[in-house]
């Protein structure tokens, strides 16, 4: 069995459990999001368009990051 990509943390929001350079793979899941909007550009990380990476709603944890929409 696949592992999630997402798992609820302690708050109940979706941690994202593949780390913090899984470019294609964050790729790929922000094209269907429809919650995806781009963050400011400064803080953007990725060069692909769109990434949760570069997500308005995306805040880093130490090892990933998790989705606060």
């Amino acid at each position: 069995m696949d592992k999630p990509l997402f798992i609820a943390n302690k708050h109940g929001r979706p941690a994202y459990q593949g780390g913090q350079e899984d470019w294609e793979i964050v790729h790929e899941i922000a094209k269907s999001c429809t919650s995806f909007l781009v963050d400011d550009e400064d803080e953007c990380v990725s060069d692909l368009d769109p990434s949760c990476y570069n997500c308005k709603y995306r805040r880093w944890t130490s090892t990933s990051f998790t989705c606060m929409k």
